[in-house]
């Protein structure tokens, strides 16, 4: 409609002049989003202040928009809309303090820690070696994921058990983070301590379309034919590359 290719152009209108007014504050020498060596990086006002940039952005685009389309009438009616925009997300905000909570507890126990270890203790006693030993790693990451899902943090803890156990039967530490990597690959999508499950719940309780109640067991057994899926088909691929003995990547093979 007219009065809406009216109320795009005043948005490019609001996007231009919200752009202006982050040039005027990033550009100049000493400006304020600058930190105090004259930098963005890698800590400054810019980078603190990313939510109430991207906030102001919407809101200059947004109500450029309704004054052009005729949709926005009074200063009344930019209230109206911003609650109207966040009803679609009050699914979201009722799921997250529980869950927000539910994984501080969680981690604030140290089960994690304790899994992470006695499943490196119980590979360990199995004395496996070569593609058996390989698939099993796998496994044991895919089940420690579902509790700790940092990936760094899983690293930290495995590392310097399995590193150097995989280099006594030959394998090289490139291959054992490989490894590691398929494992924490296959299970992410199904961990219940995700920080995306909330944002996930809440989309699904406003897109569905039968009004069913949905819980976290409704998005696990959504998501578990894709974990097997990655699973399966990640392992079949480091089989093919450890019988062929390709390399893992330029100058890295699996075998020291």
């Amino acid at each position: 409609k007219p009065e809406e290719n009216r109320g795009l152009r005043w948005a490019l209108g609001g996007f231009l002049l919200w752009l202006a007014i982050m040039l005027i504050l990033s550009l100049p020498a000493g400006a304020f989003f600058r930190n105090d060596q004259g930098a963005f990086l890698p800590k400054s006002p810019l980078t603190d202040s990313i939510m109430a940039i991207l906030f102001f952005f919407f809101l200059f685009v947004g109500i450029s928009y309704g004054l052009g389309a005729g949709t926005i009438k009074s200063e009344r009616d930019i209230p109206r809309y911003m609650t109207k925009g966040i009803e679609g997300i009050v699914g979201f905000i009722v799921v997250a303090l529980p869950a927000a909570l539910f994984i501080n507890l969680f981690n604030s126990s140290n089960i994690t820690t304790v899994l992470a270890v006695k499943g490196a203790e119980f590979l360990q006693a199995m004395n496996l070696g070569g593609i058996p030993l390989a698939v099993m790693f796998v496994l044991v990451v895919c089940f420690i994921n579902l509790f700790i899902t940092s990936g760094s943090s899983k690293w930290l803890i495995l590392a310097p058990i399995f590193v150097p156990m995989f280099s006594v039967v030959g394998f090289s530490p490139a291959f054992t983070q490989l490894a590691y990597r398929l494992g924490d690959t296959s299970t992410n999508i199904i961990s219940p301590l995700s920080p995306y499950i909330p944002v996930i719940l809440g989309l699904l309780t406003q897109f569905n379309p039968n009004k069913e109640e949905v819980g976290i067991g409704t998005y696990i057994s959504l998501m578990i034919p894709y974990s097997v899926a990655y699973f399966v088909v990640l392992c079949i691929l480091m089989i093919i590359w450890m019988l062929l003995g390709l390399p893992l990547g330029p100058g890295v093979a699996i075998y020291l």
